[in-house]
């Protein structure tokens, strides 16, 4: 009886086998897939359905059972769709990362999505982010009103089926840096959400989050500030009641930023954006810093999207005074509803250098901003 005993055991030790080997597969798939110099954790039962258009998470992980996928409306192989996580990125379990035709989802350096969470479409989420369980955004939408007698799967079929539908179909979602979200937080399409906002538990946000506010209800409300966002007309970065204005790509995590301020400014990442005071001005002083090594680097300064200088910075060369003439400024001012709302009160300088995501390196910093 014993042997008969041991015997029922041995399909259960082959099934145990198989699944260690199919894992073991389908992780080194993966890898062999990607990029070879990228490093990251994978949990078990995770679907990548499309390798092609898929960054993985440099020195991140992707948990048990998340599912990675780039599908299509269209029978279209050129959907004109990625998926990026940045480094550090952490997908905890149960995850899911889906984008259709014309859609870039994008998960920046340092950002954490916890378990259940489903992001789907043109959503982008900045540095430093932290996603608690149960959040569900979309860029997408059902369609019910297009012909109210038939059924809404219908109708979507409908409207879907055609490139302009689609195009129509996306409006994407912005989550600045250092930003909160509560356990189940819904976010409604096209919402922007300001830098440094705390999103409470169960809030449905349906309109667009200030900077550093606290909201909370259905539809989301103010309750409570973090702090009061007013940009200065100049800002310093050794001054930390300036770091919230030094407002998206600097490197602001405590060990690097200490590296940086022994220059005398904040590193700052391949995209950069300031906001100072929205009055009128004519000049531009920039102090800026170079890495020890680097000899020379190319950088443009943009107001509002409207290009105002390009730079060259090298180590004999880090102070600038840029002249901004009144038709590029008033060029300026009118480009304002290409962004949110929240952000058309103060003036947003961009800094850009030629390095891609994959390449981003701290090549140098901003001490002071200032417009006189």
């Amino acid at each position: 009886m014993k042997i008969f005993k041991y015997l029922n055991f041995i399909p259960y030790l082959f099934k145990l086998i198989f699944r260690f080997v199919r894992e073991a597969y389908f992780n080194y798939s993966i890898q062999s897939h990607l990029f070879k110099s990228t490093r990251f954790s994978i949990g078990k039962d995770v679907v990548i359905n499309n390798f092609q258009g898929f960054t993985p998470p440099k020195g991140g992980k992707i948990g048990n059972y998340s599912r990675i996928l780039l599908v299509g409306f269209l029978n279209d192989q050129k959907r004109n769709q990625s998926i990026y996580l940045g480094n550090q990125v952490i997908i905890s379990q149960s995850v899911e990362l889906t984008v259709w035709e014309n859609n870039h989802l994008i998960i920046q350096d340092n950002t954490s999505v916890q378990d259940n969470c489903k992001l789907l479409g043109s959503v982008t989420i900045e540095r430093n982010c932290l996603l608690a369980p149960n959040i569900f955004m979309s860029s997408g939408n059902h369609y019910y009103n297009h012909n109210p007698y038939d059924l809404i799967k219908n109708q979507d079929k409908e409207i879907l089926s055609t490139q302009e539908g689609v195009q129509a179909h996306v409006k994407p979602i912005h989550i600045e840096e250092d930003c909160w979200l509560g356990l189940g937080t819904f976010v409604k399409r096209g919402v922007y959400i300001g830098k440094g906002a705390i999103i409470g538990a169960y809030t449905s946000v349906l309109k667009d989050v200030p900077p550093y506010t606290v909201q909370l209800g259905s539809p989301n409300q103010t309750v409570k500030k973090r702090l009061d966002f007013i940009p200065p007309s100049m800002i310093n970065a050794t001054n930390e009641s300036h770091w919230p204005y030094f407002y998206r790509g600097f490197a602001q995590q405590a060990s690097i930023r200490s590296k940086g301020l022994e220059q005398g400014g904040l590193f700052v990442h391949n995209k950069a954006l300031i906001t100072l005071e929205k009055k009128p001005f004519t000049t531009l002083k920039l102090t800026l810093f170079l890495n020890p090594g680097i000899t020379s680097i190319e950088v443009t300064v943009s107001l509002n999207k409207v290009l105002i200088s390009k730079l060259t910075l090298t180590p004999k060369q880090v102070q600038y005074n840029i002249d901004v003439t009144d038709e590029k400024y008033n060029q300026a001012i009118n480009n304002l509803p290409l962004y949110p709302t929240i952000l058309r009160s103060y003036h947003l300088f961009e800094f850009e250098t030629s390095t891609d995501d994959a390449q981003d390196q701290l090549n140098y910093g901003v001490c002071c901003c200032e417009i006189v």
